[in-house]
């Protein structure tokens, strides 16, 4: 069930979980008990954007910069010499 937010004129703005089909109902208001409207604010998934944004979001989506290895030839991991137990200048 959604989370729908609701304005008491005494106590101000709260939080209930309610049934979709119930959402547009006034529900009591936990502190005073007296019966709040819905208040309509913009949800999490309401988008402002055109179809443009929406393209280069679904585009991009989640995209990481590129990131490259490169190896290490075995004599110069340790210290450019060959010998683990020496350490480099």
């Amino acid at each position: 069930m959604p989370i729908y937010e609701y304005d008491c004129a005494a106590c101000g703005p709260f939080e209930e979980l309610r049934d979709l089909r119930l959402a547009g109902e006034p529900v009591p208001c936990p502190e005073c008990a007296g019966m709040a409207p819905r208040a309509f604010s913009l949800s999490v998934g309401v988008s402002r954007g055109g179809a443009a944004e929406r393209a280069l979001r679904d585009r991009v989506g989640d995209a990481q910069p590129r990131t490259e290895t490169r190896k290490v030839h075995a004599a110069h991991a340790h210290g450019g010499n060959g010998r683990p137990w020496m350490i480099g200048h």
